[in-house]
């Protein structure tokens, strides 16, 4: 536990050290790193914090607030007195920044010391962020920024008894009259903070699409032309100019199934106009580019498929497990029934749990299957990818910087941990680059809006939590647009979390999936809300008769203002809805109506949730609890073709024998009808 330096005498607390780099009176405190994934820089806090005019919180006039600050940013990191600690990292970013934000308030105000800041006081600081907010070029005020930037008083009230025992002045009295931070900023907010969406399916399933093509011939060249660099730049009988020469005779692969290349030369004949610095940095970019391609392409991959985040990504630690030749960091354990083999990774946790260990489902595969998830797949990629920098620096992480910011290998010893940052940036490259979005429309027409398509060309629309997003989005559904490859691993996936029951540890992943749960519900019952969009299923007609009931809700609301307006009507009814391939289940409105409950003989009521074990299309088609509508038509033509041409198979003579695809065949045929598909649409009816 670190020292309550803020408790020592003045005269001992000016040389203490508050770090191995830093002392109490030093301009600049560089706390020691503990993050993964981060730079030293996000654990410097500049105390030259901006104040009236010219003034810094390190000017003279200002010395006494400025000890005082320095006393409540120590005690939070060792003292805190409600919740948990703040480290370093937090204390540097995020509470500096609001810090900054109340001293500037205070010192144009004319308040000099914390012992000032009454609830009145708090209210005018309030309308001063408030003011600060609507200047933006929206005008709008998101409940969330609000709440983050009006946090900083209720923060230094809770430390009141920790900054007496340093001798500071505290806050007179609670802030805001003592209201919820969270109850103060939405009354002033004039919008919700918006969730992460879910990436576009267009873009998601392309561009997973992409980095599946990358883990084969794309991953093996870059790996042959990384070697061909690596032992032309150890040379040293081996000029810059040879090194451009060798570079630009290197050929690209074909990849199986294509006629050309998968990329065009590195460039033609080598350019002697050109100086022999330039050339190397030509050189470097180049080879650096394409590295940092095919380590995106398995992060984009690893993160897709697994819903982890981009911090614990970067903690990954390198290693083969001999006996198993999988990623150290991967494990195996047979399921419950004992038919299936489950893939689990396990990273350290730098969100939450601060540096403990938990594990994610990465997939499933038949025992005795050689199949590999995806995640393993990039996983074995990244392993293969960086071995030669990894062991020329002894870091043990999967993700590095090849040779340090400056050189792509001349010095290994430089190379250095990859950053969230530049793990991030490099994704958004690899998406602009390589992504397949270029002939997608600009603008995509949906159900529920429009979607503009164009930041995500470039790569800079994307967003890492994204994918966490869409993760949770494909686990409750797949799409008839996946490549077979990524549909087969949601289902796994799926299948492990539901019927298996194997979910991970990651309590904010499970978050998110019900979170996406909930928006799903949302835009559904929006669009009934708004539409007579046919639906078949026992659930149907209560449906249809709740449209009016739907329409009150919204009102005349504006898209934004109707989707709040849904979404707090949802939670408060707690109303979920199970999504499923072949249609949603609405048992959460009638329990005890629920057929898989009653054919498994368990009870709904505490389970919460469909019987999974007992769920499939032939049980939900007759339950009252079940709805389909035009999201649901692929799978039920599908299904009508697939029983159709089993019949057919059989013949005339042995058509009655097959019951069940009979019965599959006609339940397909009646939603079909039902949805206003003609049944001869769904497939070629049976001639014998």
């Amino acid at each position: 536990m670190r020292t309550r330096l803020h408790l020592l005498p003045d005269t001992e607390r000016a040389l203490a050290q508050v770090s191995s780099r830093s002392l109490w009176h030093d301009d600049k405190w560089w706390f020691d790193n503990i993050k993964i994934g981060l730079p030293d820089r996000d654990s410097m806090f500049d105390w030259s914090l901006r104040m009236d005019g010219d003034s810094t919180l390190l000017s003279p006039q200002w010395s006494p607030l400025l000890e005082d600050c320095r006393k409540l940013v120590w005690s939070l990191l060792t003292d805190a007195r409600s919740g948990k600690g703040f480290d370093p990292v937090t204390l540097s970013g995020g509470f500096r920044q609001q810090l900054s934000k109340l001293l500037r308030w205070m010192a144009v105000s004319g308040y000099e010391s914390f012992s000032q800041l009454d609830t009145e006081a708090s209210w005018e600081f309030h309308d001063h962020l408030l003011g600060l907010l609507r200047t933006k070029k929206s005008g709008d005020v998101a409940s969330g920024s609000f709440q983050f930037a009006l946090q900083i008083l209720s923060t230094i009230y809770r430390q009141s008894a920790a900054l007496s025992e340093a001798n500071v002045a505290p806050m007179p009295e609670s802030p805001y009259d003592g209201g919820s931070i969270c109850k103060v900023a939405k009354t002033a907010a004039t919008i919700e903070n918006g969730w992460i969406e879910p990436l576009p399916d267009c873009v998601a399933l392309r561009v997973l699409g992409q980095c599946m093509r990358w883990m084969g011939t794309p991953l093996d060249d870059v790996i042959r032309l990384r070697d061909l660099y690596l032992s032309l730049e150890v040379s040293k009988d081996v000029g810059v100019r040879a090194v451009e020469t060798a570079l630009s005779e290197f050929r690209f692969s074909v990849i199986p199934g294509e006629s050309e290349p998968w990329r065009d030369r590195l460039g033609t004949e080598a350019d002697y106009s050109r100086s022999t610095g330039e050339v190397r940095t030509r050189l470097d970019a180049a080879v650096r580019a394409l590295v940092g391609h095919a380590s995106s392409a398995c992060v984009t991959q690893i993160q897709g498929t697994t819903g982890i985040r981009i911090s614990e990504v970067a903690a990954l630690r390198s290693g083969i497990d001999e006996a198993t030749g999988l990623p150290s960091c991967v494990s195996i354990q047979k399921s419950k029934t004992g038919l299936n083999e489950l893939f689990f990774l396990n990273s350290q946790v730098t969100k939450i749990h601060e540096g403990s260990m938990m594990n994610w489902v990465l997939g499933m595969r038949p025992v005795g299957s050689s199949y590999l998830p995806p995640a393993v797949t990039a996983l074995l990629g990244l392993e293969r990818l960086f071995e030669p920098w990894r062991t020329g620096s002894d870091l043990p992480w999967l993700l590095v910087t090849p040779g340090g910011r400056l050189s792509l290998s001349r010095q290994l010893d430089m190379t250095s941990p990859a950053t969230r940052r530049q793990i991030a940036k490099q994704m958004k490259n690899f998406v602009g680059t390589y992504g397949g979005l270029a002939d997608l429309p600009d603008i995509l027409r949906t159900a529920s809006g429009s979607i503009d398509i164009t930041p995500y060309k470039s790569g800079e629309g994307m967003r890492t939590h994204q994918w966490r997003k869409t993760f949770a989005l494909y686990i409750l559904r797949t799409d008839p647009n996946m490549l077979p490859a990524i549909s087969q691993h949601f289902k796994h996936i799926s299948l492990a979390m539901t019927e298996e029951g194997y979910i991970g540890n990651d309590p904010e992943l499970l978050d998110s999936i019900e979170s996406v749960r909930r928006q799903r519900t949302v835009k559904f019952l929006l669009e009934q809300a708004n539409s007579s969009t046919v639906i078949a299923g026992g659930m149907a007609d209560l449906v249809r008769e709740h449209r009016a009931q739907l329409r009150a809700v919204i009102g005349n609301s504006d898209d934004g203002t109707a989707f709040q307006k849904m979404e707090a009507w949802v939670t408060e009814g707690d109303l979920r809805i199970w999504f499923a391939d072949h249609g949603k289940c609405f048992m959460s409105l009638t329990p005890g109506e629920s057929r898989c409950h009653t054919m498994g003989q368990t009870n709904p009521w505490i389970k919460g949730e469909p019987n999974y074990a007992q769920r499939n299309p032939t049980v939900c088609s007759g339950c009252k609890c079940f709805a389909v509508d035009h999201e649901h038509l692929d799978f039920w033509q599908a299904r009508y073709q697939k029983n159709a041409s089993i019949l057919k198979a059989a013949g005339k003579d042995h058509f009655k024998e097959f019951t069940v695809a009979r019965e599959r065949m006609r339940q397909s045929a009646s939603i079909l009808h039902t949805l206003g598909v003609p049944v001869a649409d769904a497939g070629a009816p049976i001639k014998w």
